[in-house]
């Protein structure tokens, strides 16, 4: 049995001179070919009211092996048990090179043994963060009606080696921590739900005091909640929080200047690239290579370089997210937005960390000069047709901004709208850009991303409709 403390192919392990010696006698074989090898240790915790499970360990190891040439492409995937396991792959390609696309998907998961040394894998103090959660439940139970009171935890210890055919030896290693606090009230015949979330990177933050602080936090937002007002249903300024409104600009902007959406005419964007969409006031980018974002990826999964992408510069629809292969059709430079769930997956365009960049309005005079309007705190779900621009989103958190100041709050409500009109009607932008983490589907595959903005106010938007 293999010492589990370590990483699986560690460079003593594995023997890399070798597999470089065969990844580079494909050269008379394919005109591009990427091997990555990876290996993810994960935690799942949930502790809670009405149900505990875990903590629950796993470990999954294993290598992708992709090859182009002539525009056909092979790609086989396998689970790493042992060192040659790797080059099984290599001797599978190299005896079927007639085939268009091979796809070899692992019989079985990596066993998962010896939990013991995968519990020390993670830095945290598992009694104190049981605690703290139990703790936090008798003290919010106090004040509030409680139905249910639940935190999931889950962690990843994440290693990534990419071998490009010109011999560069690609890592990245990361370790990140999520937490979701749900809080369920039953108030007057009424279910309200709550939530808030934190994320720590590659840090030896407390986990356990920072579940209480933010679940303190959500118990004072979730008792002026008790008593909501009901949004009619009519055109209103809407004034969107820092960090979580920018899932907006993700959803109804990213994905839509995502090379594939654009050369499928897929895209309400497909058309306009170049074409001023916005104020001079909007910039919009997605970057991957700055090492505080919770995405942080010099390269991408096909070996090139990341660097921060303008799709909307000043105004005007200035760029597309691209890889090696949409680069080429479109004519464009590729921009390193390849990116996969894990080694069992193609590679395919897809957004990092999108965010408005922030302007110079302080937000508190943003809601000063708003006499009537919603101030939007947390979005939920949501819908986006990528032809049109048409999208439809939950507000979950939000609030009645009324003469210059925020007063009740309201019910979660319906917003229905479209991206051109939203990105048209931004006439302010705040100087307190904020981040917030996520997962983002596409194609059967979720990788980990992060959306921003600052405080935001779109005039006359579609409000109404109760959840």
């Amino acid at each position: 049995m293999r010492d589990i403390t370590k990483f699986y192919f560690s460079d003593n392990y594995l023997n890399l001179a070798d597999t470089m010696s065969l990844h580079q006698k494909l050269n008379s074989q394919a005109e591009r070919a990427i091997l990555s090898i990876e290996e993810i240790i994960g935690l799942s915790w949930g502790i809670g009211m009405i149900d505990n499970q875990g903590p629950v360990f796993s470990i999954n190891c294993g290598a992708g092996l992709q090859l182009e040439k002539d525009k056909q492409l092979l790609y086989v995937c396998k689970d790493i048990n042992k060192p040659s396991d790797i080059n099984d792959l290599y001797n599978l390609v190299s005896h079927d090179d007639n085939n268009l696309v091979c796809g070899v998907k692992p019989d079985e998961q990596s066993p998962i043994c010896g939990s013991f040394y995968l519990y020390r894998q993670f830095t945290l103090n598992y009694k104190e963060v049981y605690d703290n959660v139990v703790e936090l439940i008798k003290f919010i139970k106090k004040d509030l009606p409680v139905y249910d009171l639940s935190c999931h935890i889950s962690s990843i210890k994440r290693k990534v080696l990419i071998l490009t055919l010109s011999g560069k030896k690609l890592p990245i290693e990361e370790t990140k921590t999520k937490a979701k606090i749900n809080l369920v009230l039953h108030h007057e015949g009424d279910i309200l739900n709550k939530t808030v979330s934190l994320s720590i990177k590659n840090s030896n933050n407390n986990l356990a005091e920072l579940i209480w602080e933010k679940g303190v936090s959500l118990a004072v937002e979730a008792r002026k909640s008790l008593n909501t007002y009901s949004v009619k249903s009519e055109p209103m300024d809407l004034i969107l929080a820092p960090g979580g409104g920018g899932i907006l600009i993700h959803e109804a902007c990213g994905h839509l200047l995502e090379a594939d959406y654009i050369l499928d005419n897929n895209s309400v964007f497909s058309k306009i690239l170049g074409k001023k969409v916005a104020s001079e006031s909007i910039t919009i980018c997605d970057r991957g290579d700055e090492e505080e974002d919770w995405v942080y990826e010099p390269f991408d999964c096909e070996g090139s370089p990341t660097s921060n992408v303008k799709l909307i510069a000043n105004g005007y629809v200035s760029g597309v997210l691209t890889d090696v292969k949409t680069a080429k059709v479109l004519g464009c430079p590729n921009t390193g937005n390849a990116r996969r769930q894990s080694y069992e997956f193609l590679p395919i365009c897809r957004m990092r960390n999108t965010y408005l960049c922030a302007g110079n309005v302080l937000p508190e005079d943003i809601i000063k000069d708003t006499k009537k309007g919603i101030y939007a705190a947390a979005f939920t779900g949501g819908e986006v047709n990528s032809q049109t621009g048409d999208f439809v989103f939950w507000v979950n958190d939000g609030y009645l901004v009324e003469k210059g100041e925020i007063t009740r709050p309201v019910r979660p409500f319906l917003y229905a709208g479209n991206a051109l009109d939203v990105l048209s009607k931004i006439d302010v932008v705040g100087n307190d850009l904020q981040f917030e983490v996520g997962e983002c589907g596409k194609e059967g595959q979720v990788v980990d991303v992060s959306y921003g903005q600052p405080t935001v106010r779109i005039l006359s938007q579609n409000i109404g409709g109760l959840k």
